[in-house]
């Protein structure tokens, strides 16, 4: 699925808290810390996300995956 999304302040706080989520998952930018990015640099990256998306909208692309199973016999 393909649509246009408006990036929203809460959003992007959510991608870039060094904090995982109440659901207790790592945030995007914890991943990134815990990949081997420095300090210095997920505080860049932060900070140039923040700077490029915050406020816009952007081409949002959503894969789904439907599984279906099938007793044996």
């Amino acid at each position: 699925t393909q649509a246009q999304r408006r990036v929203a302040d809460a959003q992007l706080a959510r991608w870039l808290s060094p904090d995982p989520g109440e659901d207790g998952r790592p945030s995007y930018l914890g991943r990134l810390a815990a990949s081997g990015l420095t300090a210095e640099e997920t505080a860049r990256l932060s900070a140039l996300l923040r700077a490029r998306l915050a406020g816009q909208t952007v081409a949002w692309q959503t894969a789904t995956a439907y599984v279906v199973a099938h007793p044996a016999g």
